[in-house]
């Protein structure tokens, strides 16, 4: 019983070691008109399915907390698009990567990250998975997110 007390007061303790990480996801239609707009955080138990438009634009919103500062966040991911013309199909994929350009360097106890970019598969099927991640900067802790899913209509 009591190794069981010490490990479950060391999870505890552990659980106030890493940053509150959101990711605010929003998609919009070619127009701009605001398709879906909702949070992933790393207290979600699963992942959220967001829609999107092959020829629209998304923005991501990455924010993260913690009292002891903060040493680096980011929004990390993939995306693909697939077409098929003239009985041929083909596959577009690639990386997201945007790292928090005021970190590393200070330790501020909150940070905000949003980034923009138009999402280019016309007549094609889009999909995505994104997600946050920040690093505390005492101790080294890092959250995520649970991920964020962009699917074409």
């Amino acid at each position: 019983m009591k190794t069981i007390t010490m490990t479950l007061a060391a999870a505890m303790g552990l659980a106030g070691c890493i940053p509150a990480v959101r990711l605010t996801v929003e998609t919009h239609d070619p127009q701009g008109s605001v398709i879906e707009r909702a949070d992933v955080s790393n207290s979600d138990t699963t992942g959220r399915t967001f829609t999107a438009n092959s020829s629209g634009s998304v923005v991501l919103t990455a924010t993260a907390n913690y009292t002891d500062g903060l040493d680096a966040m980011d929004i990390e991911g993939g995306f693909s698009c697939s077409k098929v013309a003239g009985g041929v199909g083909t596959t577009q994929q690639g990386t997201i990567s945007s790292p928090d350009p005021n970190l590393p360097g200070s330790h501020p106890s909150t940070s905000s990250l949003t980034i923009q970019s138009p999402i280019q598969c016309v007549g094609g099927t889009y999909q995505s998975t994104v997600m946050a991640c920040a690093t505390a900067s005492k101790g080294g802790g890092r959250s995520c997110t649970q991920s964020a899913t962009l699917k074409s209509n």
